[in-house]
């Protein structure tokens, strides 16, 4: 089967400004038929190798998310157990996925309460072989510290009477 490509006209409907290639929900534009066909088939194939793939459950810390491939690219879901929260992102990569839903549930687990961050962010992998739990890639816990350091900032000029937009004026500046 080929995709079906039309002409896109401009907004009076005078000028062809582009091509638009559609193999059921995978639509491509591109400035010539030919290109816009190849780069439709391309895309619909790359989506039915990540289907291929399947899902994967991530385990941390008593969290669960589930990345899964989708037309688009991949989706995660994440079960902070108090809030689900559910995210289609554009991303080819399943490992940028995985470490997006990661970045989440460490987010959505985080409270002032930690007593010591890089503890947190260092937790191993439990090796009981019955939660599989895993730990957070490097990248993720990179992305984190400076957002947990903010969280102090913020949490302790607002305990000092400052008010929100002060506060998030002040941590954001420091």
């Amino acid at each position: 089967m080929k995709p079906t490509v039309r002409k896109v006209k401009d907004i009076r409907g005078r000028r062809v400004v582009g091509h638009k290639a559609k193999f059921g929900p995978v639509e491509c534009m591109r400035p010539t038929p030919k290109e816009a066909a190849l780069t439709c088939e391309h895309e619909t194939l790359s989506a039915l190798a990540r289907l291929d793939r399947g899902a994967r459950v991530l385990r941390w810390r008593g969290h669960v998310a589930v990345v899964a491939p989708t037309l688009e690219g991949w989706s995660y879901w994440v079960d902070t157990l108090s809030n689900p929260y559910f995210m289609t992102t554009p991303k080819q990569d399943r490992e940028d996925a995985e470490n997006d839903a990661l970045h989440h549930l460490a987010q959505g687990a985080w409270n002032l309460d930690v007593p010591d961050d890089e503890a947190f962010l260092n937790a191993e992998p439990s090796a009981d072989g019955v939660t599989e739990e895993c730990g957070l890639p490097y990248i993720v816990r990179d992305l984190l510290r400076p957002w947990i350091r903010w969280q102090r900032s913020y949490a302790a000029l607002r305990a000092k009477g400052f008010s929100e937009t002060e506060a998030h004026q002040k941590a954001c500046s420091s």
